[in-house]
């Protein structure tokens, strides 16, 4: 719809690239204008969508010695040519539900006992009473809701196995 679309902005170029994004998400069309100000119709429409990432350790080992002390989602702070981190990194991320439970069954953690839940989860090896966990296999259950395009696959569920190290 028209009034759906806004200009963004204006060139005397014959090219343009759009460098200040904080999402790629959305729909776009130009129009061109002649030295006479008459200008063209629409292009067609094209629709660009976030390309989320979510990827999830298989072990970690909260043992305080500085390195993977914490369950967190696989990230680089890097930066790229176009001002987002580079394409290892938890984003265009809405929400998260993250679950931990021991080989029984038994819910040991979930993401929302934490006082300041985060998309980056930051899982300890504590359980919900916040007591450690002893070295070994668990079972986590994430939701991930990202941020696309209407029509586009908003909500993804992850499902694996975490080693706890110790």
């Amino acid at each position: 719809m028209d009034q759906d679309f806004y200009l963004l902005d204006s060139t005397l170029e014959t090219s343009y690239q759009h460098l200040i994004l904080d999402s790629f998400k959305g729909c776009y069309r130009i129009t061109a204008v002649d030295r006479s100000l008459n200008e063209s119709d629409f292009s067609n429409t094209s629709c660009i969508d976030n390309c989320p990432q979510f990827n999830l350790p298989n072990a970690f080992s909260p043992n305080g010695d500085g390195f993977n002390d914490t369950f967190t989602p696989l990230y680089n702070t890097g930066r790229s040519d176009l001002g987002f981190e580079n394409s290892n990194c938890p984003r265009f991320i809405l929400a998260v539900s993250f679950k931990v439970f021991d080989r029984t069954g038994k819910e040991v953690f979930d993401l929302q006992f934490e006082k300041e839940p985060s998309i980056f989860i930051h899982w300890d090896g504590k359980n919900n009473a916040g007591s450690p966990l002893a070295a070994g296999v668990y079972f986590y259950v994430s939701e991930v809701t990202f941020d696309v395009l209407p029509g586009g696959q908003q909500k993804k569920t992850y499902k694996g196995w975490i080693q706890l190290l110790k």
